[in-house]
């Protein structure tokens, strides 16, 4: 299996992950288990794809995966910073502030062009 630790699309997507784990036990019940679930499950579905398409011989289709996967992960953030504009509803959490790290790594991924996508891994 190839490398990936190394990887800067790798660290941040993992950084990402982390903070959600985080970021999430401060949601209220009904946000941790819905959207807050949703934030979790889909970073560590952008960490899983990148581990993926940095082992596959044929890299395109999965960096195509990894750009879809961010994509619906930054309207998932989206959503909870809309939804944290009335505190209550999630709870403690106010650091939702991922958004920056994910358009950096959007910026790694450009749709226009894979082929230069293919050389980060």
């Amino acid at each position: 299996m190839a490398r990936y630790e190394h990887l800067p699309i790798y660290k941040l997507a993992l950084d990402v992950a982390v903070h959600f784990e985080k970021v999430v036990a401060g949601f209220s019940r009904y946000h941790k288990y819905t959207l807050g679930s949703e934030l979790r499950n889909k970073s560590r579905d952008i960490v899983s794809l990148i581990v993926k398409a940095n082992a596959a011989q044929n890299k395109q289709p999965q960096l195509v995966q990894v750009r879809e996967a961010l994509d619906e992960l930054l309207i998932l953030v989206r959503i909870a910073i809309g939804r944290s504009r009335h505190p209550a509803s999630l709870g403690t959490c106010t650091s939702l502030h991922i958004e920056p790290k994910l358009l950096s790594i959007l910026n790694l991924f450009p749709t226009f062009n894979l082929k230069r996508a293919t050389k980060l891994l």
